[in-house]
């Protein structure tokens, strides 16, 4: 009878040195977390929170300081906001507390 020679590619028991075990765990994290951040951005889009105005905080911030008004006011701000048609939009205040 023909003797069956079996082929075998590397050792299944023998464990994989440990700094291929990290690669494969930091390789998994970046991909989670790369999948996360999509699911993320995709339902910002989708919930319409999404803006491309990232700068309107510190105009209008600047534009009250330059027309001697307080920056860290919340209803001159919003009112700016308003003035500006950005009222769809979302808008951040940063407030200042008490006696600072």
């Amino acid at each position: 009878m023909a003797q069956e020679t079996q082929i075998q590619i590397g050792n299944a028991a023998e464990p994989r040195p440990a700094h291929i075990r990290r690669l494969s765990r930091l390789n998994l994290l970046v991909a989670g977390l790369a999948i996360l951040s999509f699911i993320e951005a995709l339902a910002m889009v989708r919930l319409g929170t999404l803006h491309g105005n990232d700068f309107k905080h510190l105009w209008a911030g600047a534009w009250l300081l330059q027309h001697g008004l307080d920056p860290y006011d919340a209803r001159l701000l919003f009112k700016i906001a308003h003035q500006a048609d950005w009222a769809r939009s979302t808008l951040t205040c940063i407030c200042r507390p008490p006696g600072c």
